[in-house]
């Protein structure tokens, strides 16, 4: 459910000159959204954690990399994305 709507999302955006650094980082950021949630959910419940507390701190530090993107980078074409640690 969460990939597809992912793909939806990304579909309906438009990806011509007017799709900016901004757009990628946003669609970036909300594919991730969900293991957000998904951790919190799990601590709020006291249910085991999915991630490792390492792989959590990557992941935070992944999407604090794609928050600070624009401030490094202007152009679509010339960022350098960060790596996703969960991929």
């Amino acid at each position: 459910y969460i990939k597809d709507c992912c793909i939806r999302y990304q579909e309906s955006q438009p990806k011509g000159p007017e799709y900016t650094i901004r757009d990628e980082r946003n669609f970036r950021l909300f594919q991730t959204d969900w293991i957000i949630q998904r951790h919190q959910e799990q601590q709020l419940l006291s249910l085991p954690h999915s991630l490792s507390d390492q792989k959590l701190q990557e992941f935070l530090t992944y999407r604090q990399a794609l928050r600070d993107i624009t401030q490094t980078y202007t152009s679509l074409s010339t960022a350098v994305w960060p790596v996703n640690p969960l991929e």
